[in-house]
C-alpha cells in the first residue's frame, strides 16, 4: 500500500487559509498549504520525506469569524 507524502488536516469548521501558514508547522517548520476542501481540508503544498513527522497547530489558526479554535 501507497503511503501518502503529504499531509493533510481536516477541520470541523472553515478556517482562513491565511492564518494555516501561521499556524501550522510540520516538524517544527511552517509549510504552504493548499485548500483542498472549501476552507475545511488543508494539505501541504511540498512533499514531504517518508516516516513519522510531528504537526503542531497554534492558537494563531481563525476560524471566518477570526476566533481561535477550542480545545
Amino acid at each position: 500500500m501507497a503511503m501518502p507524502d503529504r499531509v493533510e488536516v481536516l477541520f470541523t469548521e472553515p478556517v482562513t487559509p491565511a492564518s494555516v501558514a501561521a499556524a501550522i508547522t510540520v516538524d517544527g517548520e511552517s509549510r504552504s498549504w493548499a485548500d483542498i476542501g472549501s476552507g475545511y481540508r488543508f494539505q501541504t503544498t511540498l512533499t514531504l520525506p517518508p516516516g513519522p513527522h510531528a504537526v503542531d497547530v497554534s492558537t494563531a489558526l481563525q476560524d471566518l469569524a477570526g476566533k481561535p479554535p477550542t480545545a
